[in-house]
């Protein structure tokens, strides 16, 4: 199993993408982030960024050709869901990436209306339950990952949106993983209210933009590529 986090993150007026890799229990094995580029262009990029970074590990792993890989996306919720059918088509078709591959699609973010309310309420106060509380429906998950104790007390659950195109359909499993996820961070000893997947993709993408605009961006990963037990660098 691989999870993979796919995003945006916006720095100064351009575009980077982003993709990690990770193990099903949560171990960063590679992160990349784009040129910056307008959002066309990135979208029109993103299967080929995406297939790239894949065959890196199937070639580090080993990956034995038509062996069952099982691969979940972890996705911006501001990334266009029109991109998954786009992106799920040209790495079945691949000839670089030929493998039996289960796809899994989940949109996860606050972008979204939905809150918790506390039903005995007659006015219909606004509930922050334990971090962990999850309501399933039907093709989503609401997930509290913010506590009491955090500055927006009213502060929305995290939605994880099972996409149509996704081959497994255990979206309970899947929320639980996402859950594991904020807690794997190695950016400080408080939980995070996004997982790893994403949280690691905006940070590799605004530590290169700052190394771009002070020249180091190539010198970074060029001492990457000699030195791969310095992936997590970033951190």
């Amino acid at each position: 199993m691989v999870v993979i986090g796919i995003g945006t993150s916006r720095q100064d007026r351009d575009v980077y993408g982003y993709c990690t890799l990770f193990s099903r229990d949560g171990r960063f094995r590679l992160g990349k982030s784009s040129a910056a580029a307008d959002n066309g262009s990135w979208k029109k990029g993103l299967p080929e960024f995406v297939e790239a970074q894949l065959s890196l590990l199937a070639e580090e792993d080993q990956w034995e050709r038509g062996a069952p890989v099982r691969l979940i996306f972890h996705f911006s919720d501001a990334v266009d869901p029109q991109l998954i059918g786009e992106l799920k088509a040209q790495l079945q078709a691949s000839h670089r990436f030929s493998y039996n591959s289960r796809y899994t699609f989940l949109l996860i973010g606050y972008r979204h209306p939905h809150r918790f309310f506390e039903p005995r309420s007659r006015m219909r106060m606004p509930l922050v339950p334990r971090r962990g509380h999850g309501q399933q429906q039907e093709d989503q998950v609401l997930l509290q990952l913010r506590n009491l104790d955090d500055e927006q007390i009213e502060g929305a659950p995290l939605r994880v949106w099972l996409h149509p195109e996704s081959d497994e359909k255990d979206l309970a499993g899947l929320a639980t993983q996402v859950y594991r996820f904020s807690n794997l961070t190695w950016c400080g000893t408080d939980p995070e209210v996004l997982p790893a997947t994403l949280i690691y993709g905006n940070l590799l993408t605004e530590r290169l933009h700052a190394m771009e605009r002070a020249g180091f961006r190539e010198t970074i990963e060029m001492a990457l590529t000699e030195h791969p037990d310095l992936k997590t660098w970033f951190l």
